[in-house]
């Protein structure tokens, strides 16, 4: 039981975590996107960021805790200008993005599993994305490979005569992925 995330923030590690975690996190988050322009509708290009505008706006509306105002409005600055593409060079670096993209999983799950007033605040903005989904104001991606991202493997081919084995992705075209794999077949016949 020990193990458990709700165990070790609430219990074993719960003054810790207040001091020493979450408010130099929030903080720093503050403190980040004081750094950035806010985004508005006036100045962002993507449709899918005045989506994002929209359901900030709605969440900012109803959020009634004044000490946590700052957060909110910094999390929303920095979740629209990552959907902009601009929180500058260092988010194209893959192996930042991958750095970054591990230390916001730990947190948001995280910080889900163990506080239920940000699970009830994460709740209500994918209930609010699920409804700008289905109303159709989200807009798909229009490439079908993201850059620093990889395919997934569909099938392994596995040479008969000398056990190398090669990944079949996704993430292509359907001709691409079919082409690619006659090319395999027929490099190891």
């Amino acid at each position: 039981m020990a193990d458990m995330v709700t165990w070790t923030i609430l219990t074993s590690k719960r003054q810790y975590f207040i001091d020493k975690v979450k408010a130099p996190l929030m903080r720093s988050i503050i403190e980040l996107a004081r750094k950035y322009p806010e985004p508005t509708a006036e100045n962002c290009i993507r449709p899918n960021s005045l989506v994002l505008i929209r359901i900030w706006d709605k969440i900012l509306a109803r959020e009634d805790n004044l000490g946590r105002d700052q957060l909110f409005r910094a999390v929303k600055k920095l979740d629209i200008l990552a959907s902009e593409n601009k929180l500058g060079w260092w988010s194209r670096i893959p192996i930042i993005n991958k750095i970054v993209i591990k230390v916001i999983r730990r947190l948001h799950i995280a910080e889900y599993e163990h506080d239920g007033y940000y699970a009830d605040r994460q709740e209500k903005f994918l209930e609010y994305f699920l409804e700008e989904v289905v109303k159709g104001n989200w807009k798909p991606r229009n490439a079908p490979v993201f850059e620093c991202w990889r395919p997934t493997v569909k099938a392994h081919f596995t040479c008969p005569s000398c056990s190398n084995t090669v990944a079949i992705g996704a993430g292509f075209t359907e001709e691409v992925e079919t082409v690619g794999y006659q090319i395999i077949k027929e490099t190891y016949r």
